[in-house]
């Protein structure tokens, strides 16, 4: 009896400390609204946060309102959540949008390429992308070559 209360006790203790829908993380602020968890392999789209971050602890909340809270106690409201995919190897001729700092949508779907110190403005632009394997390649647009450190595809979180 008393194994059982003690097991239940420590049960509902590490319930507690480990809410359902909180997940922490480190994160880098890579663009303007983008925040990277390199650990984790994913990007977090935020609406409006200007929060500096570089490898930060935080809680990436789920639930009905998606939130970014730091340590700080700053709390940014999570727009999407992406997580790294991979893409068939070889070449791809792309439609991109520039949606931030080496940020760029794929035009009809829901996966980003993320292009560390790519600046290259896009709008609906016609690009070539080739993919050494099926994690990273390199995004030609405009004459301009920018190394595509990974695909990400928008997930439920």
């Amino acid at each position: 009896m008393q194994r059982t209360l003690l097991a239940l006790t420590f049960l509902l203790l590490t319930a507690v400390t480990c809410l359902a829908g909180q997940h922490p993380v480190r994160v880098t602020r890579t663009a303007d609204d983008f925040y990277a968890a390199f650990d984790l392999d994913i990007l977090i789209k935020t609406r409006f946060c200007s929060e500096q971050a570089f490898q930060e602890k935080a809680l990436l909340r789920s639930g009905s309102f998606g939130e970014l809270v730091f340590m700080d106690g700053t709390r940014c409201t999570v727009d999407t959540v992406y997580a790294r995919t991979r893409l068939r190897r070889g070449t791809h001729n792309v439609t991109v949008t520039r949606e931030g700092e080496g940020v760029y949508r794929l035009a009809g779907s829901e996966r980003l390429l993320f292009a560390s110190r790519c600046s290259t403005l896009a709008l609906r632009d016609e690009a070539v992308l080739e993919m050494q394997d099926s994690l990273s390649g390199i995004l030609h647009l405009h004459g301009d070559t920018c190394r595509v450190e990974g695909v990400f595809e928008a997930i439920s979180y």
